[in-house]
């Protein structure tokens, strides 16, 4: 296996596939062709930008914190507290009116 001469191909094909000449893909041989896909899948990945981080990380948790937490923050003291003190309290009338 000649790996600089297969480097050299895939170079080659990866550059006329970005100009559009995608028929020199056929013609490779199964593992050039694989290795060009890799390739070329590599270079789109590093093309994607940064700023579809934040987009991934920043996005949920501004989503998240309002709908989930907050709720949460509004419910422990409206639903939560009134249960700890008023179910003790109906349970203490409950058994001195019996």
């Amino acid at each position: 296996m000649n790996v600089a001469g297969d480097a050299r191909i895939i170079r080659t094909l990866i550059h006329f596939s970005e100009q559009g000449s995608s028929d020199l893909l056929p013609r490779a041989s199964s593992t050039l062709r694989d290795a060009l896909l890799c390739q070329m899948t590599i270079r789109r990945l590093k093309s994607i930008p940064v700023v579809v981080v934040p987009f991934v990380v920043v996005v949920p948790v501004v989503v998240v914190v309002p709908v989930v937490v907050v709720p949460l923050v509004a419910v422990v003291p409206v639903v939560v507290v009134p249960l700890v003190v008023v179910v003790p309290v109906v349970v203490v009338v409950v058994v001195l009116i019996k």
